[in-house]
Formats: structure tokens, C-alpha cells, sequence
């Protein structure tokens, strides 16, 4: 695994991988900032197109606190995925469908049991009370490489760096390279959340959770 010091170290890992060993490169600066920009997106959100999913890494988790007001509760501005939700963090809350939540809301009392994203807020089923703090942890998108060089970048810079290079050759007209680059950065998201995994569960076996 190659480690980087700086975000001009790493631009110049993308671009030696496009251009090899060329002295002079025809590829603007600004150029790289957005195939890396790209691959960033995709390694955060995922690629529906060709059915790959996100990173989802511990470093990635921002801790989570929002007021309950009618019902709802605001979504941080960076969150991309809920890790865990409650009020009491005995009982934490299972993560559902809108129109699931919907269906089950009620009024008078009965502990919340349900939540689910509309729009850019948290409801809950039966209704949350007014006041009433939500808690947990969400996986949070982090800063862009160019303004830092964060430590889900720094635990994975390979997949980084095969993000940036498959989301390049449709735009550099490197048809050749697609198939390439895509199953190494296939591989290594799936090593990577793989890792994650074992940072969980520690090599034990799954459980079904029993209601």
C-alpha cells in the first residue's frame, strides 16, 4: 500500500498512472482535481450504474445529536447513511422505510420503536415527543482530498487512487483501461468493507437478532 504526505503527492500518483513516465503531460492540474473529485463521489455514494456499493468505514462515523420538533428531526448536512439511532440507548431504533413509519405512526405515549429518512429529516413511529433528543452515530461524507487528506483516505489510498483512475477513462478516452481499472477498484472496496466487517464482528459468526 502506497501512503501519501500531501494531496500533490496524490495527484501525482493519478496522473504518473495515466501518463506513465512522460516527462511533460498534457493533462491539466485542474483536470486530475476532478477525476479525483469523481472518484471520491463514487467511492462515498457508490455507483448504481455498475451495481457497486459505498465505503462505509468506522473512520467515516460522526457522532449524532438532533431535537425532536413535530416529529421530526433535522439530518446532519453531511450524513450519508445512519449507523444507529435512539432515544434510550438501551432500546436503539430499527431504521425503516418512510412509508413504513408512516403507516405505524401514532399519538399517546408508546415508545418509539421505528425512524425513517423524509427529506432532509428523521421521523419516527409511534411520534417522538417534542424536546426529545435523538442520539446515535452516522456515517458522515468527509471533507474533499484537496482540503485535506482524511484518515479514510489515509486507511485506504489504493482504492482512492483506483476511484480516481476508473472514473478518468470514459473522459480521457482510455476505453481500454475501463475493464482494468474497474476490477481493481472492484477488489479493493470489497476488501476494504470486508476489513470493516472485521473491525465489527472481529472474525465471529453473524447472529439473527431475535424479536
Amino acid at each position: 500500500m502506497t501512503t501519501y504526505a500531501t494531496y500533490s503527492d496524490f495527484r501525482g500518483a493519478v496522473l504518473l498512472m495515466i501518463d506513465g513516465d512522460e516527462v511533460a503531460s498534457d493533462i491539466q492540474p485542474q483536470t486530475i482535481d476532478l477525476m479525483i473529485s469523481l472518484g471520491e463521489g463514487m467511492v462515498y455514494t457508490g455507483s448504481e450504474s455498475d451495481r457497486l456499493g459505498p465505503l462505509r468505514a468506522s473512520s467515516m462515523e460522526a457522532p449524532l445529536a438532533a431535537v425532536v420538533a413535530s416529529n421530526a428531526a433535522a439530518i446532519p448536512a453531511d450524513c450519508l447513511e445512519l449507523s444507529a439511532v435512539w432515544f434510550d440507548p438501551s432500546k436503539p431504533l430499527d431504521v425503516v422505510p418512510e412509508e413504513e413509519v408512516r403507516r405505524s405512526l401514532t399519538v399517546g405515549g408508546a415508545p418509539v420503536r421505528k425512524c425513517a429518512q423524509a427529506g432532509d429529516s428523521i421521523i419516527f413511529a409511534p411520534t417522538a415527543s417534542d424536546g426529545a433528543t435523538l442520539r446515535g452515530r452516522y456515517y458522515a461524507k468527509p471533507a474533499a482530498l484537496s482540503t485535506a487528506l482524511n484518515s479514510t483516505f489515509t486507511r485506504y489510498p489504493d482504492l482512492f487512487l483506483y476511484a480516481a483512475l476508473y472514473a478518468s477513462a470514459p473522459f480521457l478516452g482510455f476505453d481500454r483501461r475501463i475493464p482494468v481499472w474497474q476490477s481493481y477498484y472492484r477488489g479493493l472496496l470489497a476488501q476494504a468493507n470486508a476489513q470493516e466487517r472485521m473491525r465489527v464482528f472481529g472474525g465471529s459468526r453473524l447472529r439473527v437478532r431475535t424479536r
